[in-house]
């Protein structure tokens, strides 16, 4: 496991200031990119699909999926899509560490246990929209918690946390901040 500084003893304004003005969600696709034209290169070379690709790249990439699809159907949707693949939960734990969120990374390692409690449905939802198991209102109730008083994208607490982190060091991310 790579480790890294805290978020604090990274943080650079001055070094890189083109990046200051970006909203995160594009600070954060940045590194996305870095990590999937990567990926491009690599697929056919590798049967790992993250080789090659910088590390904190791919945690970038988690992270911003991760976010993602938390956003759009929540936590189930990511219990489902993940189909709670090793190394993207790793890395999205990881990049969570990184980033250094006591809520965030408390947030995911209940996620964790309960992915651990349910199965992944092979069909997510019945006709109406009824659940199909009690994931879904375990993930339900960590919807609560991370989303706290705002739902509004461009309030989002973990990705102005994640293109901040980000911003402190842009070269780690494959990013050229000129």
């Amino acid at each position: 496991m790579v480790r890294f500084r805290r978020l604090s003893s990274l943080l650079n304004r001055r070094k890189w200031p083109s990046l200051y003005g970006v909203p995160w969600y594009e600070v954060l696709e940045l590194a996305a990119q870095t990590a999937r034209s990567a990926a491009e290169s690599y697929a056919i070379k590798s049967a790992d699909r993250f080789e090659g690709i910088p590390a904190r790249s791919v945690l970038a990439l988690c992270v911003g999926n991760y976010i993602g699809q938390v956003r759009n159907g929540g936590h189930y949707q990511f219990f489902v899509n993940s189909k709670m693949d090793e190394l993207t939960i790793a890395s999205t734990r990881n990049a969570l560490a990184a980033i250094g969120d006591r809520t965030y990374i408390t947030i995911f390692a209940d996620f964790e246990k309960m992915a651990t409690r349910n199965s992944i449905p092979t069909e997510p939802y019945r006709v109406g929209g009824l659940p199909l198991n009690r994931a879904f209102a375990d993930c339900k109730a960590l919807d609560e918690r991370w989303y706290g008083d705002s739902k509004r994208f461009d309030d989002e607490r973990l990705g102005k946390l994640a293109a901040q982190w980000v911003r402190a060091d842009p070269p780690a991310f494959g990013i050229d901040p000129k």
